[in-house]
């Protein structure tokens, strides 16, 4: 709640200079952030999370590997997910999260199943 108040307040603040570009974590300026802008903030909370117990896990490649795994879990497919990732292909995807596509095969067949008695 306090980041959506922050984020009305900033686009209040720039009226209609803030971009319509629907962002969940716009930079200040409701713009997608600069990499040199994202890499300094994401240290700085990194730094600051030094109390959790195992900091040194915390890394980027680690929030795109929850974000990717998080969309499978929802039931977002191999090749949207693959794309968002900007892997060279579904297959690598495929490979990398398999575990996590396995418990589709249940919602697949229960949805197939609903679908047939249904008919």
């Amino acid at each position: 709640e306090a980041h959506r108040t922050a984020q009305k307040e900033a686009r209040l603040k720039l009226g209609p200079a803030w971009p319509n570009t629907d962002l969940v974590f716009p930079s200040t300026v409701g713009t997608p952030w600069a990499r040199r802008a994202f890499y300094r903030d994401y240290k700085k909370v990194v730094d600051a999370a030094k109390e959790i117990e195992r900091p040194d896990e915390v890394k980027w490649h680690t929030l795109r590997h929850t974000a990717a795994s998080l969309w499978i879990m929802r039931g977002a497919d191999v090749f949207t997910v693959s794309r968002r990732l900007g892997h060279a292909s579904a297959a690598f995807t495929m490979d990398t999260y398999a575990h996590l596509f396995k418990g589709q095969q249940k919602v697949a067949a229960r949805a197939l199943d609903s679908l047939l008695r249904n008919a």
